[in-house]
């Protein structure tokens, strides 16, 4: 559903997050990042995405990396 969506509309924020999920449920952490960073690029505010990535940054022993997505978070203001 997720890519049938991104055939209608390749700027739709959610797809992309959706299926960064699906891959990082799938065991692919390294293409689920790059799946939460297109929906970071499309949706500078997508909170969920900047934590989820973090959350694998963190998994696969890269915590600068991961800290440095929280701070995204934090800098943006987007901790509701």
């Amino acid at each position: 559903a997720f890519i049938k969506s991104l055939l209608i509309d390749r700027k739709f924020a959610e797809s992309y997050f959706g299926i960064g999920i699906s891959l990082m449920l799938l065991n692919r952490p390294i293409k689920s990042i790059e799946y939460f960073d297109k929906a970071i690029n499309l949706n500078k505010y997508y909170y969920d995405a900047y934590h989820l990535k973090s959350f694998i940054l963190k998994t696969l022993k890269k915590y600068s990396q991961s800290l440095e997505s929280i701070n995204k978070i934090l800098e943006s203001n987007l901790i509701i």
